[in-house]
């Protein structure tokens, strides 16, 4: 795709009291010259809200700021966002994150050339930097989702569960979607909402291209709650499920309203979600936990894990020894994989932490886990993280 192709999107930026974070990601598009629009979404205070404007202005004429009061709610402050948008196309980026232009390309290129996909992306890395040390793992990585039917579309998503708020979206569906998010009451729904209700439009599509890089660390808000599914139903199942029923209720108005061809009547609908939605909350839910809550019931009787071994009566039926053997192979057949794997390792990590420092002149030191380690042969990868290192590096240019 040519360079100006990315005049036809937006990237959209929410951010809220950080500054050094906000910097980093701009200064970096900066350098990169790219003709996308950058469109910041400042609900900060006073102080810093006035360091980003600054930053925003003296950087790139693609960038554009827009400040928000501090109370806006985040769901009407990105709706408000996508209302600026002047572009067909766009995608979100968090003050913390970085969507590589490369992966943006080849999403934009896939949804301008596919009709029925309502968003596109790629895989997604997740990364902690402690000093030159970058941690790495894969966040996302799952195939899109392009059942004909929406109802089959909605299962698959949570089957298992990753977020399609990051990708690359039409303006138009993306207002379509956001218009609805607010009428859920909590934000764990609204979230839900949002890639429930995209794939009630359309299909979505991963890309085998790395196209965004999430970084782990605290939340800019510290005060969200409900993270997990599970703490809430421990905590007020009354509540959790009083807010499942109005988001469903939701779905049904967007269904009816945004989705043209309906296969589905309100009960095979209902049935749907119920069924799709018990799937993705029994997903993880720990056993440790829920005992935790519940001890006060049993005081004397304290959690223990299951063992497959030991806990097997049909086990007593085997002699001692070959209950111990039977484990150890077990364990090894785990581990031998994370083995194999771990021969990549040494040859092409110090290669590609050599080629970064040369580029960088910064001793990066890509902390990939082992069982990965073999993505450090792949040219895509390595160019995925040497734009995270010099988006990194970003901090020491600031």
């Amino acid at each position: 795709m040519p360079k100006d192709e990315l005049k036809q999107i937006t990237i959209i930026i929410p951010t809220y009291n950080r500054h050094h974070y906000l910097t980093r990601l701009l200064s970096y598009y900066a350098s990169k010259n790219t003709d996308a629009s950058i469109l910041v979404l400042d609900s900060s205070e006073a102080a810093t809200a006035k360091l980003n404007q600054q930053t925003c202005e003296g950087l790139s004429k693609h960038i554009t700021y827009h400040y928000f009061p501090s109370s806006t709610p985040v769901a009407s402050k990105l709706l408000a966002g996508l209302k600026l948008v002047k572009t067909a196309y766009c995608a979100f980026c968090a003050d913390d994150d970085l969507v590589f232009i490369e992966g943006l390309q080849q999403a934009l290129a896939f949804l301008q050339e596919n009709d029925d996909y309502v968003c596109a992306d790629g895989i997604y890395l997740n990364f902690h930097q402690v000093n030159h040390d970058v941690n790495l793992h894969i966040e996302y990585a799952s195939k899109g989702i392009n059942a004909e039917d929406p109802g089959a579309r909605i299962f698959r998503l949570f089957q298992k569960y990753e977020s399609l708020f990051y990708g690359v979206f039409r303006t138009t569906q993306a207002i379509d979607i956001f218009s609805a998010v607010s009428k859920n009451p909590s934000l764990h729904y609204q979230e839900l909402f949002q890639a429930t209700s995209a794939l009630l439009l359309g299909k979505s599509h991963r890309l085998p291209v790395f196209y965004a890089a999430r970084q782990h660390c605290d939340p800019a808000d510290t005060s969200r709650d409900k993270w997990q599914t599970y703490y809430w139903f421990a905590e007020d199942r009354s509540e959790f499920m009083q807010h499942y029923l109005q988001y469903r209720e939701e779905l049904w108005q967007f269904y009816q309203t945004h989705v043209s061809d309906k296969t589905h009547a309100r009960t095979d609908l209902n049935q749907i979600l119920d069924i799709a939605h018990a799937m993705y909350f029994g997903l993880g839910c720990p056993p440790a936990y829920f005992h935790s809550v519940l001890q006060t019931c049993w005081p004397q009787d304290s959690f223990r894990k299951p063992n497959m071994f030991t806990d097997n009566v049909c086990n007593q039926l085997k002699s001692a020894r070959r209950v111990h053997w039977e484990e150890q192979l077990f364990k090894f057949f785990k581990w031998l994989p994370k083995k194999l794997a771990s021969l990549y390792w040494p040859f092409y990590l110090k290669s590609l932490n050599r080629d970064i420092y040369k580029r960088t002149q910064y001793p990066w030191n890509c902390a990939l886990r082992k069982e990965l380690a073999w993505l450090t042969s792949k040219k895509e990868f390595r160019l995925a993280y040497q734009e995270l290192c010099l988006y990194l590096g970003r901090n020491n240019a600031l």
